[in-house]
């Protein structure tokens, strides 16, 4: 009974990790503060959320700042999305985006604290289309089936040896 539940587990529930658990960053310093922008996916996909940490590490503290202005611009020149991200006390300034087609975005971001501005920083980042295939080229149900396969194996052999021994 425990392989299905270990099974149904990995398989049903996939982990969620924030985005420097797996993720990549776009780093930079400007005027000698450290921006560290973790982002969970190398290579976003079109219609899959993308999660982002905003940061300002100083050594053994953090920068203090209140919030975050996010922009997210298409490679037509056109806002996708301006919004204010709050620095909240647990777990700090985080925000899921989808972005709506492929291509090449420009994201600028704005630390603030109380208003006045401390630092801005810009990057692209490219997002690829969405395709039908998922890890390994692999559509998602394989894994599903997969995981209740070995599930079910698994608690078989489990099951059959203990009835064996009695």
């Amino acid at each position: 009974m425990r392989s299905i539940a270990f099974a149904l587990v990995f398989v049903l529930f996939p982990l969620q990790a924030g985005a420097h658990a797996f993720g990549v960053s776009h780093e930079t310093t400007v005027d000698g503060i450290h921006i560290d922008i973790g982002y969970s996916a190398a290579a976003p996909v079109v219609g899959e959320s993308v999660i982002f940490d905003f940061n300002l590490p100083v050594g053994e503290e953090d920068e203090v700042y209140t919030d975050v202005w996010v922009r997210v611009d298409g490679d037509d020149g056109s806002v996708k999305l301006a919004t204010a991200v709050y620095n909240a006390q647990f777990g700090g300034p985080r925000m899921s985006y989808v972005f709506p087609s492929a291509g090449t975005y420009t994201l600028s971001v704005r630390y603030e604290n109380e208003g006045e501005a401390l630092v801005k920083t810009e990057w692209q980042l490219v997002v690829v289309p969405a395709s039908s295939s998922g890890f390994f080229g692999f559509p998602w149900y394989a894994y599903l089936l997969a995981g209740l396969l070995i599930g079910g194996v698994g608690t078989y052999l489990v099951l059959g040896k203990r009835r064996s021994r009695t």
